[in-house]
């Protein structure tokens, strides 16, 4: 149903959530879909946990960002809140 909402134009733009961190943007909504599916923090039994493994995970990116040569295309479509330390 995720697939067809997409290819039918059937998600709503303006109504996006942001993860925080990552600039990963997802609807809030998509007909015919349970909303809490949609955003991945509700996957995690466990919120702290999530944040957690979330900030580990950027912090990891950064540190590696410092080890290899990374294309300017690819820096630019890395979230800012991310490479503003690399």
């Amino acid at each position: 149903k995720i697939i067809h909402a997409i290819c039918n134009d059937d998600i709503d733009s303006n109504h996006l959530t942001t993860l925080p961190g990552f600039e990963l943007q997802f609807p809030s909504h998509i007909p015919g879909i349970n909303s809490s599916i949609l955003d991945p923090r509700n996957a995690w039994s466990n919120l702290d946990y999530y944040n957690e493994q979330a900030e580990q995970l950027i912090k990891q990116f950064i540190q590696h960002s410092h080890n290899i040569p990374m294309p300017t295309e690819v820096k630019k479509s890395c979230p800012r809140s991310i490479m503003q330390f690399t």
